[in-house]
């Protein structure tokens, strides 16, 4: 396994080698309700780290689940997945003995420490006022062996600073705004090298990472899937400051 540094220039090329068990992004496509391409490509790097480091069974969290977009396609390959958020938007039951969700705050887990082999964290960490404690909080529940899954936007890509930042900075030039300090209902915004130095900071070391999309946010490419496989492709081959998002794999440091 190759361990990528944290800089800006370590974006890993792909993720294709990664085995799924014979699933791909189209055939999980079926349990998850997203339907952009990057969205599926997100689901199978998570599927593909779990695989990698739980093996064919294994018992992790979906922490900042939402409508369980990644806990019930990891429960329909055969994990068992306890989807957690602080507002449940899902059936709370057990599912196939495989799936259940929980109401609680990444910041404060009601779990055993180290009790699960994955920690899932996609989309969340930008929400967070204070990100060092669910980082913390998923150190804490990991298994020594375990894997974190961290996705996250970036918090200066195309996307962020055409929609976010930029109309930020208009509406409070005018003055119709006063701003909160929030970007899009972010209250972070990381580059590939600012969120490696704070899973750093929390006792992981990177394993691989991945560019998500370029502007795969554009109408276009959300009603083609082709094209957004495209906008994927290139986003593999572009610099990390021009990734629209980032994917992640990280373990928990030796020693700590």
């Amino acid at each position: 396994m190759t361990r990528c540094s944290q800089s800006e220039a370590s974006v890993a090329p792909s993720v294709r080698g990664v085995a799924l068990a014979g699933r791909g992004a189209s055939d999980l496509a079926r349990y998850t309700d997203y339907e952009r391409y990057v969205d599926l490509r997100k689901v199978e790097f998570i599927a593909g780290a779990v695989a990698e480091f739980a093996g064919a069974e294994g018992l992790g969290l979906d922490v900042g689940c939402g409508r369980g977009s990644v806990s019930h396609p990891l429960a329909a390959l055969g994990y068992g997945v306890i989807g957690v958020d602080i507002e449940l938007r899902v059936d709370g039951t057990v599912k196939d003995g495989r799936l259940a969700f929980v109401l609680s705050d990444a910041q404060s887990l009601p779990f055993a420490a180290e009790t699960y082999g994955f920690v899932v964290c996609s989309e969340v960490l930008e929400h967070l006022p204070h990100p060092e404690r669910a980082l913390e909080e998923a150190f804490r529940v990991l298994k020594g062996s375990g894997c974190l899954i961290v996705t996250v936007p970036n918090g200066y890509g195309p996307y962020e600073l055409l929609f976010h930042h930029l109309r930020d900075a208009v509406a409070r030039f005018v003055r119709r705004l006063r701003s909160s300090g929030e970007v899009g209902g972010h209250v972070q915004a990381f580059t590939l090298a600012g969120i490696g130095r704070l899973v750093d900071s929390n006792g992981f070391v990177v394993v691989r990472a991945a560019n998500a999309d370029f502007l795969s946010w554009l109408p276009l490419l959300r009603r083609w899937r082709w094209l957004g496989r495209l906008d994927c492709w290139m986003a593999e081959r572009l610099p990390s400051a021009l990734a629209g998002g980032y994917f992640l794999l990280c373990r928990k440091r030796d020693g700590r």
